[in-house]
């Protein structure tokens, strides 16, 4: 017996040793998160060159030393599980087409790249501006703000003016707009950039930038010529907003399915309904980017 009870307690000391070395390896000690803070992003931009600096920056894409850590809605306190100086990125993102379930980078905008340093539990507050990138084209662009506006009725349209109106409807960052004014037999307009454009395939991104302020939907598309032919693809529908609001419009699927050597133009139709009698729709600091 007494052998017997000296063998148990051998047992349960081992036993208890294993079980509390078991427990660290099971539950180790957590990592201590630093955090940065990030309020919104900035966007500057020359205006003789880029236009406005008009942007609906809705995400920060982050990445550490180039490994992604996620995508966050600003604004946002962000964890990151590193301590001491680390390769810190964040690329601004959008939502492609005003979509919230097509979060994208925007791939005309820098990004912010800096050598940061994380202790854990501190909270670092970043206030970053970033720059549209150099490597870019703009293919059109127009803010209204010369007499000569770059946007023409098209036959069909029962619009017979584009206005460019100056009063406190006007988005704050310029003095003019291009307004669409619909009532009784003026029922719809349909309008289109007044030239041709020549615009790269292969799935390369081409966007549309455009703020725009509206009682009454309307639609925004691209027109393709070929060989004397044309073909229109309305892409986007654009709701009501008592508020002026930004959308970033890809039409690099549209631009893939149209015959190569095509040339292009952008298209703004908008018409009463049977329950709607009057629609007012403003548009202002049009940029036609790509690659």
């Amino acid at each position: 017996m007494p052998a017997s009870k000296g063998l148990l307690k051998l047992f349960s000391i081992v036993f208890i040793c294993f079980a509390l070395s078991s427990c660290e390896l099971i539950n180790p000690d957590e990592a201590i998160p630093s955090y940065i803070h990030i309020d919104q992003i900035d966007l500057e931009t020359t205006f003789s060159t880029e236009g406005s600096n008009t942007h609906k920056i809705t995400d920060a894409w982050i990445y550490i030393n180039n490994n992604p850590i996620g995508t966050f809605e600003l604004p946002a306190t962000i964890p990151i599980i590193q301590e001491g100086t680390h390769d810190l990125t964040i690329r601004a993102g959008i939502m492609e087409n005003g979509i919230a379930a097509t979060r994208k980078t925007y791939p005309f905008y820098d990004s912010y790249e800096v050598s940061h340093t994380f202790s854990p539990e501190n909270i670092d507050t970043i206030s970053l501006t970033i720059n549209y990138l150099t490597n870019f084209q703009t293919a059109w662009k127009d803010d209204f703000e010369d007499a000569g506006i770059s946007l023409e009725l098209t036959s069909s349209s029962k619009l017979l003016q584009i206005d460019r109106v100056n009063n406190d409807s006007v988005f704050d960052n310029g003095k003019y707009a291009a307004s669409f004014t619909l009532a009784d037999s003026i029922s719809s307009f349909e309008c289109i950039n007044n030239q041709e454009l020549e615009l790269p395939r292969g799935n390369m991104p081409v966007y549309l930038e455009m703020d725009y302020k509206n009682d009454h939907i309307f639609y925004v598309g691209i027109r393709a010529y070929y060989n004397g032919v044309e073909t229109q693809k309305l892409k986007l529908a654009l709701n009501e907003t008592d508020s002026w609001n930004k959308v970033y419009i890809n039409f690099a699927p549209e631009i893939g399915l149209s015959q190569d050597g095509s040339t292009y133009k952008i298209v703004f139709y908008g018409a009463l309904t049977d329950s709607t009698e009057t629609a007012n729709i403003l548009v202002d600091n049009l940029k036609l980017l790509h690659n």
